[in-house]
């Protein structure tokens, strides 16, 4: 499958609805089936460069983010068209104990479903980086 035809497939396949908690478009599905190549992409990136974190305690709803050095900012543009229609916000940090620090970038989300497919179906955890088992 070309690009173009990964792209209009996922489109068909996998509708952007309204998420009810922040009025952002989501494909909350997405990663139910992996079918195309550049879904396998967006999991995998998410899988190694991903942040899933429970919402507040009176909803079971997931936020999940990625972030990355600006330089990158064409990887959450994929994200932002692809997954969730969602801004991508810009964030410097301070400098201190470092010589210099690019940057940040960030895509945010809110999706209990496509929490509960990550951490059902592929064993995504919160907080995975503290997770000897993973």
């Amino acid at each position: 499958m070309t690009k173009i035809e990964q792209i209009k497939f996922i489109e068909d396949n996998y509708p952007l609805t309204t998420n009810h908690i922040s009025n952002r478009r989501i494909r909350h599905d997405i990663f139910s089936k992996i079918e195309t190549e550049l879904q396998a992409y967006l999991l995998g990136f998410f899988i190694a460069d991903g942040n899933l974190c429970l919402g507040s305690k009176c909803t079971k709803s997931y936020r999940l983010s990625v972030s990355l050095q600006n330089t990158d900012v064409e990887i959450l543009d994929l994200y932002s068209k692809h997954v969730t229609i969602a801004p991508i916000t810009t964030r410097s940090y301070q400098t201190k104990g470092v010589i210099y620090r690019k940057p940040v970038c960030t895509i945010k989300w809110t999706s209990s479903y496509m929490g509960e497919v990550l951490i059902n179906k592929y064993k995504i955890i919160p907080r995975k980086t503290y997770d000897h088992d993973f």
